[in-house]
């Protein structure tokens, strides 16, 4: 009997290598995911924080009193802007102007931003 039971001991030896590697298996597996799943969440946060970010460049770029239409441009760190402010008609004795701007990240996935309203124009920019 003892060459029988030295044959299954030799057996389970190969389910226990097998077993092993099954478990290396879905170990790698489960770590590949949380690598993906971490990776994905570092990038949502990034595009949230430079959307915040935008919203309150842009709210501070439009509250700025204008004198003349044109052009202004500037950047931050993270984001570059333009704002465009021009003549689009007139109603009665008062000229309506839109005033625009463009904020683009300066990160290597650059997003673009846009916001625009209608004003009265500076007195300058209606003569």
């Amino acid at each position: 009997m003892s060459k029988l039971q030295s044959r299954s001991r030799a057996g389970d030896e190969g389910y226990v290598a097998a077993e092993a590697l099954m478990a290396s298996v879905i170990l790698a597996g489960a770590l590949a995911f949380g690598l993906v799943a971490f990776v994905k969440a570092r990038q949502i946060t990034e595009a949230s924080l430079e959307l915040r970010r935008a919203t309150a460049l842009a709210q501070s770029v439009m509250a700025v009193r204008l004198e003349a239409a044109g052009q202004s441009s500037g950047q931050t760190p993270a984001l570059a802007w333009r704002m465009d402010l021009a003549q689009i008609g007139q109603a009665g004795r008062i000229v309506i102007c839109r005033r625009a701007v463009r904020i683009q990240g300066r990160a290597a996935r650059v997003r673009t931003y846009d916001a625009a309203t209608l004003q009265t124009c500076p007195q300058q920019a209606a003569s």
